[in-house]
């Protein structure tokens, strides 16, 4: 049996879409693990309404405590062999859902799924993944992944599923960790296992309401940071086990110029902020190990070239011009 597990918070307008999309779609034995994590809208009567009709729906309801700690009771509550995740925001692809079963029953050594899966914004709509069915070993799927595909393809938990008894040898999430978490859990979960089930069927529709989703929330630059250094610490133990030192680089340098991006990008910028750019730029060991490649936008090689020669000064005036730059394109 499948178990899918929903943590959700303030969920009233979407979860019985994404309830739907399961219900009407799964041929396999399944049950549906929603956990209402202390929402104070009409989400858990919403749930307890759609479980009439459902009884493969169960409600269990605790106090705030965010999704990995949702997540992890939804595990504790679940009973399925295979484990999926969902976000309430989000719904399934049907034809993904019924290919499930057909996955499943034709690979039953597999120790990971993992499908493509469709990224909806408000102006564009775009398929994300391998498109081929195919078994790859960890480090196939790290250098495809992280070299041809976007980074969720790889770190979020909803195109994937899991087998239960190797997920709870991997340990759950942490729940101190409220960005990221999916990475960390995936990194440990992808040490335990030796070959991936890949799908070329898209299982997943991922939103993008207003370029923000759930996994999306204004957060210090600092704290991001911080986040990211985190999850490419236990990513990295993967790329040293493979030997795959081109990839290290290449991540660390993604998650630095995308902090940076968010200092760019972001609408309010405190005294905080501003600091934390500062020692960004300043910082050799943050920055010895910044790399770029030829499909780095041409703001961030001026800018390595700035740093490496320790022009700071011209580089935090690069991203305060940039800055005002996308401000007044955006006016």
């Amino acid at each position: 049996m499948i178990s899918i597990i929903i943590p959700a918070y303030n969920s009233e307008r979407t979860i019985i879409a994404l309830l739907d999309s399961i219900c009407s779609s799964m041929y396999l034995p399944f049950e549906v693990i929603c956990v209402n994590d202390g929402s104070t809208d009409a989400t858990a009567g919403l749930v307890i309404e759609y479980r009439r009709n459902h009884d493969q729906v169960v409600l269990v309801s605790q106090e705030n405590r965010g999704p990995s700690a949702a997540r992890n009771r939804g595990i504790l509550e679940a009973s399925g062999d295979w484990l999926m995740f969902a976000d309430s925001d989000d719904d399934y692809v049907g034809l993904g859902l019924s290919r499930v079963q057909h996955e499943i029953t034709e690979n039953p050594n597999a120790d990971l799924f993992v499908f493509r899966y469709v990224e909806i914004s408000q102006s564009d709509r775009k398929v994300i993944g391998m498109n081929q069915n195919v078994y790859l070993s960890v480090k196939e799927y790290l250098e495809y992944g992280y070299h041809e595909t976007d980074y969720l393809y790889i770190h979020s938990m909803w195109n994937k599923i899991y087998r239960r008894t190797i997920f709870e040898l991997s340990g759950y999430l942490d729940e101190d960790v409220n960005l990221g978490e999916d990475a960390l859990f995936n990194s440990r979960y992808l040490s335990s296992i030796n070959h991936i089930n890949i799908c070329d069927t898209p299982l997943y529709h991922y939103y993008i309401q207003g370029g923000y989703s759930l996994s999306h929330r204004k957060k210090s630059l600092m704290t991001l940071w911080r986040n990211y250094l985190t999850i490419y610490s236990s990513i990295s133990e993967l790329f040293q086990k493979y030997n795959l030192e081109d990839l290290d680089s290449l991540v660390y340098s993604s998650y630095y110029f995308g902090t940076i991006n968010q200092y760019l990008n972001s609408p309010t910028i405190d005294r905080e902020d501003e600091k934390t750019l500062c020692m960004m730029l300043t910082n050799c060991k943050w920055t010895d190990k910044l790399k770029v490649t030829n499909d780095s936008g041409l703001f961030a090689k001026i800018l390595l070239v700035l740093i490496k020669h320790r022009f700071h000064c011209l580089g935090l005036l690069l991203c305060k011009a940039q800055r005002l730059r996308r401000a007044y394109r955006q006016i």
